[in-house]
């Protein structure tokens, strides 16, 4: 086992502390992360369609769009049907955490 002085550890925890509040909310980070998704998807698209009419000539973006829409779908519907498996089956977030929203005193 490490034995380290009281201030030491003191300071440490501090330094955790001083960089935790100075992240944003979990929500802000998660919408910025969906950003990020919906600007390299924008990106990638018409790299995407410049293959795709490489080698199928007549392939546009309705094509395209029809052809990704059923996993789309597929990822929606399997998305839901997990979170609505963790929410029915009562599984903690993490550790000791509730599945629901606990409203402070």
């Amino acid at each position: 086992m490490m034995q380290s002085s009281p201030g030491r550890f003191s300071r440490a925890l501090d330094a955790v502390e001083r960089v935790g509040n100075r992240l944003p909310d979990p929500v802000l980070i998660f919408l910025w992360l969906i950003v990020a998704v919906v600007a390299l998807s924008v990106v990638y698209f018409p790299l995407v369609l410049a293959f795709c009419q490489r080698w199928v000539p007549g392939f546009g973006i309705g094509t395209l769009v029809a052809a990704m829409l059923p996993y789309s779908l597929a990822f929606l519907v399997s998305g839901l049907l997990m979170t609505m498996a963790w929410v029915w089956l009562d599984l903690p977030v993490g550790p000791g955490a509730p599945v629901g929203f606990v409203l402070p005193n």
